[in-house]
């Protein structure tokens, strides 16, 4: 499905929606505190996960449901395996896809800083993530509303408060193994969910090296769109860089 199609749910649908599908999740007796933290967004509605769940249960996928349900953070099950396996194409990714079109709505706040995905899983759990993070603690102890999403193949965005439910906290797509026809759509969707994410911002940085910063240009040329982004140096030094975006984004909030 390409994302011209997606059209956003209503508030009103998703908090019925919601409700049933808690009320059906109680009822197979799948609903315990952890289950319900992952299915719920902070504002009681659906996460990606939680809608997910709710749309391979539509499907009568409940044999599924169970099985994601048990996956851990971290726990790999989602890998890229051979030249024709296209993970932007896995029909859980999609449904993340789904979820971040047609559901999604991006905090506003006062800075955004865009980071690329890792290897490691949950991404918070990575060096440079942890360090990000910890600048952000920082910076929002100033009154200033600073938010972390990552770039992903083939996840496309991800904030960072997603960063720990499945599918997001379980795939593997090295780099390296990206063809270009993954690269054409990886750069096509970004380009399509990019002006929802920059309308809600008032100041956007992307701190990211060479791959994933060329694939977000591309995607902001093809958006044609004025988007202001700010590119910071990542540099061969990545937590020396980390330091000085810090320093920089202390500079912009005191100038």
């Amino acid at each position: 499905m390409s994302s011209s199609k997606y059209m956003m749910v209503e508030r009103k649908h998703l908090r019925l929606i919601t409700r049933r599908l808690l009320s059906e999740l109680r009822k197979r007796r799948l609903l315990d505190s952890s289950t319900r933290q992952k299915i719920l967004d902070r504002s009681n509605v659906l996460s990606p996960f939680g809608w997910i769940v709710y749309k391979l249960a539509s499907m009568g996928l409940w044999e599924t449901v169970y099985e994601i349900i048990k996956i851990r953070p971290g726990e790999i099950v989602i890998h890229k395996n051979g030249v024709d396996d296209d993970l932007f194409e896995h029909p859980h990714v999609k449904l993340y896809h789904e979820y971040i079109f047609s559901v999604w709505e991006p905090d506003q706040c006062d800075i955004l800083v865009l980071l690329p995905c890792t290897n490691v899983k949950p991404y918070r759990r990575s060096p440079i993530h942890r360090a990000m993070l910890s600048y952000a603690k920082r910076i929002s102890k100033r009154g200033v509303k600073i938010e972390i999403y990552a770039i992903s193949e083939p996840m496309l965005i991800v904030p960072l408060k997603y960063d720990n439910l499945y599918p997001v906290a379980n795939y593997d797509f090295p780099p390296k193994d990206m063809k270009k026809h993954e690269r054409k759509k990886f750069v096509d969707l970004l380009a399509k969910i990019l002006p929802k994410i920059v309308a809600k911002q008032k100041k956007i940085v992307a701190f990211m090296p060479r791959h994933h910063s060329g694939i977000l240009m591309d995607a902001i040329k093809k958006a044609n769109r004025k988007l202001e982004i700010e590119f910071w140096p990542y540099g061969r030094l990545a937590f020396k860089s980390a330091y000085t975006l810090y320093k920089h984004i202390l500079g912009i909030l005191s100038s």
